[in-house]
């Protein structure tokens, strides 16, 4: 028999994404690569190690 979790409607599968407050005075491609750099799981495990 399989177990099911409870109410878990995906939820806590994935991190969520950090969301970017646009700076006055920054360009929208900064805004993007801010966006991309600190939702990338593999610079999020490589700040995690050190």
């Amino acid at each position: 028999m399989v177990e099911k979790k409870k109410n878990t409607s995906g939820r806590g599968m994935r991190d969520l994404q950090v969301r970017v407050k646009s700076a006055k005075g920054r360009k929208l491609s900064s805004t993007l690569w801010l966006k991309r750099q600190l939702n990338d799981p593999y610079v999020a495990r490589a700040t995690k190690e050190g």
